[in-house]
């Protein structure tokens, strides 16, 4: 069965505190460091800011679907403590969004500074979003 009904809490409190450390990843810590290193001009921040409020929304939409996933994971794989589930995560996003990104920045010669900066935040969001998943369960 992949319904994880029982932990619809916990998959909402994980896309919402990712959905936070978004906001505090790019628009505080990094979000300069992130443009310069795209070479985004101010009219072309300006034009990603007029598309923000949609591209929040699918991000949200993105954040449920993860949440929903690694749920579904820990439940088949009967993972139920921190240690577990946070070893589990690095794991999957070592050998998924960080392999297959640092593929695709080598390829279409974007920066090494956003490959970093983009899969770090991956990392730290999946990171809290397993510990969520986990103590909200």
């Amino acid at each position: 069965m992949l319904l994880a009904t029982n932990n619809l809490l916990a998959i909402g409190a994980g896309a919402v505190v990712s959905f936070i450390i978004g906001m505090l990843w790019y628009a505080v810590l990094f979000g300069k460091a992130w443009a310069q290193a795209h070479g985004f001009s101010e009219q072309k921040m300006a034009t990603l800011k007029k598309s923000a409020p949609i591209a929040a929304a699918v991000s949200f939409v993105g954040y449920l679907v993860t949440g929903y996933v690694l749920c579904i994971l820990f439940q088949r794989l009967a993972i139920t403590d921190i240690k577990s589930a946070l070893s589990m995560t690095f794991l999957l996003w070592l050998g998924l969004p960080a392999a297959i990104g640092l593929m695709n920045a080598l390829y279409s010669g974007r920066s090494l500074v956003v490959y970093l900066i983009d899969t770090g935040y991956q990392l730290v969001y999946l990171l809290a979003m397993a510990a969520i998943l986990v103590w909200l369960s």
